[in-house]
């Protein structure tokens, strides 16, 4: 559910064809959105395993799917590289979303 948060954050806003909200690139919003989301899941609690960053990221996917879906339904011919803009959006979720649960783990690790 978090994830989709992430993912309606920075998809659901602008249009098909514009990179920034608000005057904020898309992807930062992404990076910052699932990094702050992984790292206070991995500290809210204390059993989390590699799966919580995943399930993160399977939400941001779901979120932008739901997007793309619903923009081709209006006009066919938008999101003809569809894969391209999921694979986009792993490269970046992905690896950020482990990022702030390694350092999550780490801060409580040091806690006890």
């Amino acid at each position: 559910m978090l994830g989709m948060v992430c993912g309606a954050l920075c998809y659901w806003f602008n249009d098909y064809n514009e990179a920034y909200v608000m005057g904020i690139h898309i992807y930062l919003i992404l990076g910052v959105s699932v990094f702050i989301s992984a790292l206070g899941l991995s500290l809210y609690y204390k059993n989390s395993t590699y799966l919580s960053p995943l399930f993160l990221c399977v939400g941001v996917i779901v979120a932008a799917l739901g997007r793309i879906f619903d923009d081709l339904r209006i006009d066919p011919t938008d999101h003809n590289l569809f894969p391209f803009e999921i694979m986009s959006l792993l490269v970046i979720a992905v690896p950020v979303a482990f990022l702030g649960h390694w350092l999550g783990t780490l801060v409580h690790k040091a806690r006890r």
